[in-house]
């Protein structure tokens, strides 16, 4: 049984608290705060069906299954870090800062065409689910760490890539007109 202590606290949130593996600093462990957590459930059973897409993923964490703890049952995932060795930042913090628009939306272009060659289901499209990984000094790249899978009773984006594709491109729109970003703004 692994110990997890608020120590080991890396992010509380809406339905899970993620916290440092506190053996591989390379792993977090996902703990359920709500029940029944929809979003772990979803995306493990994604997970499942997409086996070869989830896997050779360039987008999502590594999953390295379940493993139980003193607070319940764990899920552990890989740990985004940057190259330097700290975590990478979400989307939502670093628009709060002084980013660069044209930068951002460049990134984003190249996250959505990576989900539509990936056929990647992605359900709940937030910026605070969106890691922007610092891949050497001048790289980043985009990196999904909640919010995939389908609630659809017949998850047919899970057995048709065109199907995945046409849905990805209309929610892409709607998420990119939520975040306003405006590359002539500043």
């Amino acid at each position: 049984m692994m110990f997890l202590s608020d120590e080991n606290l890396l992010f509380i949130g809406g339905n899970k608290n993620v916290y440092q593996h506190p053996s591989d600093l390379n792993k977090c462990v996902k703990i359920s705060i709500k029940k029944p957590d929809l979003d772990i459930q979803l995306e493990l059973e994604f997970r499942q069906i997409c086996l070869e897409r989830a896997e050779n993923s360039k987008l999502i964490p590594q999953y390295f299954g379940e493993i139980e703890t003193n607070l319940e049952t764990g899920y552990m995932f890989e740990l985004i870090r940057d190259f330097d060795g700290s975590i990478s930042r979400p989307l939502d913090q670093i628009l709060k800062t002084d980013y660069d628009p044209r930068e951002i939306l460049k990134l984003l272009e190249e996250f959505e065409n990576q989900c539509l060659e990936e056929c990647l289901v992605l359900r709940d499209r937030e910026p605070w689910n969106l890691l922007v990984q610092r891949i050497d000094e001048s790289q980043k790249r985009i990196r999904v760490i909640d919010g995939m899978g389908t609630t659809a009773k017949i998850p047919l984006p899970y057995f048709s890539k065109k199907i995945t594709r046409l849905r990805e491109r209309k929610h892409w729109r709607e998420f990119m007109e939520k975040l306003q970003i405006d590359a002539d703004s500043r």
